[in-house]
């Protein structure tokens, strides 16, 4: 079950990656230099900026597919560890 939900993880964080980058390159194309220099370093901002802008720069389905990726990644991980506490309950102790 790890396994899987690391799979899912995994592909969650190269979809957030690929929206990002689009983001990043809208921000430099319509002029917002300053924002897309500090989404480099703190990928917030370039999320914010995309949603506020969405409409007016047409990457709405960008948008919903990084949130839903941003989403799919969170429930990944917080599985993953629920599945590794429940493998460490279930370990008999050392001795």
């Amino acid at each position: 079950m790890a396994a899987i939900l690391g799979l899912l993880a995994v592909v969650a964080g190269i979809g957030s990656l690929v929206c990002w980058v689009m983001v990043l390159i809208k921000l430099f194309t319509n002029g917002q230099v300053a924002a897309g220099v500090i989404s480099i370093f703190c990928g917030i901002v370039a999320f914010v900026m995309g949603w506020m802008n969405a409409d007016k720069w047409n990457i709405k389905n960008v948008m919903i597919i990084w949130t839903i990726c941003i989403l799919v990644g969170i429930v990944a991980q917080v599985g993953i560890g629920l599945s590794a506490a429940g493998q460490q309950a279930l370990a008999p102790p050392q001795m």
